[in-house]
């Protein structure tokens, strides 16, 4: 079962983030090299959807979902 749910994907502009569990849970977008690029703090109920739009150049990356310091998972996305 997912950590969260991250869609669409590709996206556009913006991508809605859906947690399973309620928390705080950070999302590190990082390049295919794993440079950082951005981060967002996503603070949400279960089921609830989050917008983050991502000033992010076209491309594939790789969002890391993180609680605290640890890497919950880990989801390739694709910005069109």
């Amino acid at each position: 079962q997912p950590v969260i749910n991250i869609y669409p994907n590709p996206f556009t502009d913006s991508m809605s983030v859906r947690p399973v569990q309620s928390g705080t849970y950070t999302i590190k977008i990082v390049d295919l090299n794993g440079a950082h690029i951005a981060s967002y703090k996503v603070c949400s109920n279960a089921g609830e959807d989050m917008t983050i739009n991502p000033h992010i150049d076209s491309g594939v990356y790789i969002a890391l979902v993180c609680k605290g310091d640890e890497i919950l998972c880990a989801k390739q996305i694709v910005k069109k």
